[in-house]
């Protein structure tokens, strides 16, 4: 087993310095851990001003492939500062390279070798991500965590399962409510393990699927990009002022859930939308793709548009992946006058960076997020004729922009002092603090 990349993150008032070497971080100071000397000078510093040597975690999770998935991470690593200001060590596990679809030579599996590497380190961190979708085929869990009771046994550092969705977007199979029921039934009984949900509706999912007295044992934390933000240069697509708009195919082909997307329909009043704005103000368009498949939605879009709209109205900012790629997206959203966008971290990026923004509800997890925090009023359903609703709601949010922004900050504020808290509370349950 290969972990993918090995980092250093920091607290954010410490300088960053890249090395080809791994490095040891103390009062904004580094050290290479490349000779005995350094090492022995690095111990010593820590005992003479009692830091604790910085924390050893294993985290598992995509890391590339979905830009969301980094401001997630990124968020995390912003939480992580708060509790552990004398530096943090992360070894990051690709996920996508344990599923049965991945074929290249660095597949990994959820055996006997993977918790040795866990063990390896003083904290074990899944997620973000929908890593309790239960609807994973022939897996022993029904989810991407395909681990036997046995293997999850032979862990014995800390384990911390957080922002995690638990809301499949597709079909069942017989047999994984049952498979999943089992997991939670190990991962509840296990002292040295602390699971929370995100604010996705996965509560909800749980009750109604699985059982209340579940849903009732689980903490539910704001999902981590809401501690997300960038600090790297806009990224201006256009010279002039711009809407930034996220569209997906997948989500909106989806046949799970309470909502279901006729695509004709769909495109139709998404074009309405857009040409109303091209026509009638003066706000360009700048589309976000999150992954590669966002482009072929793109492209449907803008398919039968006017053809000079979008030669000079309309741009596409770049595909790129990875933490860069995420700062370089998510600065298109930061510098942007109104996101509108489908992807759940579209809409709780534009939340976390203070923009105004509107969802396009393609799935509940959408809905169930503005609904938590009592901004219902901020998504159109895209199961339906939306065109006139959106382009209502795009004029208020013009019209009233301080007020939604301030509206926003205030009940995003009060979730995240009190997901803060929980954190106080998981890192003291492991042993941690």
């Amino acid at each position: 087993m290969n972990p993918t990349t090995s980092s250093m993150s920091r607290s954010p008032h410490r300088p960053t310095r890249t090395s080809m070497f791994p490095c040891t971080t103390f009062n904004g100071a580094y050290l290479l851990d490349t000779c005995f000397d350094a090492a022995i000078i690095a111990r010593c510093v820590r005992i003479a001003t009692n830091m604790r040597p910085p924390l050893k975690i294993l985290h598992l999770s995509s890391f590339v492939g979905n830009i969301g998935d980094n401001a997630s991470h990124i968020g995390f690593h912003t939480i992580l500062s708060r509790f552990f200001p004398d530096g943090y060590q992360i070894t990051q596990l690709e996920v996508r390279k344990s599923y049965g679809i991945y074929t290249l030579q660095d597949r990994w599996c959820f055996d006997d070798r993977f918790a040795a590497l866990a063990n390896q380190h003083d904290l074990l961190v899944i997620g973000g991500g929908v890593f309790l979708n239960f609807w994973i085929k022939n897996s022993v869990t029904g989810t991407t965590l395909d681990i036997s009771a046995d293997v999850w046994a032979k862990i014995k550092t800390p384990i911390l399962i957080t922002s995690v969705g638990c809301v499949p977007n597709s079909e069942i199979p017989d047999g994984n409510v049952d498979k999943f029921r089992n997991f939670l039934d190990l991962l509840l009984a296990s002292r040295n393990t602390v699971l929370a949900v995100r604010n996705d509706g996965s509560k909800g999912v749980l009750a109604e699927y699985v059982g209340k007295s579940y849903a009732d044992r689980l903490p539910e934390v704001l999902d981590s990009a809401f501690f997300f933000n960038t600090s790297e240069n806009p990224y201006h697509a256009l010279p002039r002022k711009y809407i930034a708009v996220n569209v997906t195919l997948d989500q909106i082909r989806a046949r799970w859930g309470t909502i279901q997307v006729d695509e004709e329909i769909y495109y139709d009043e998404l074009q309405k939308v857009m040409t109303h704005l091209l026509t009638n103000t003066d706000f360009d368009l700048v589309f976000v793709p999150h992954i590669y498949t966002d482009h072929l939605a793109i492209a449907r879009a803008l398919s039968g548009m006017n053809d000079f709209h979008v030669r000079s109205r309309i741009q596409i900012a770049p595909y790129a992946q990875g933490d860069a790629g995420c700062k370089l997206l998510f600065s298109v959203y930061k510098a942007s006058g109104l996101v509108v966008g489908t992807r759940f971290h579209s809409n709780v990026c534009s939340l976390a960076m203070d923009v105004p923004g509107i969802g396009l509800v393609a799935l509940d997890t959408v809905k169930n997020m503005y609904d938590g925090l009592h901004l219902s009023d901020r998504y159109v359903r895209l199961d339906r004729r939306f065109g006139d609703d959106l382009i209502a709601k795009i004029r208020a949010a013009f019209e009233n922009r301080t007020d939604l922004i301030q509206t926003s900050k205030r009940e995003c504020d009060v979730k995240r002092a009190q997901t803060i808290d929980m954190y106080d509370r998981f890192f003291s349950q492991l042993g941690l603090r």
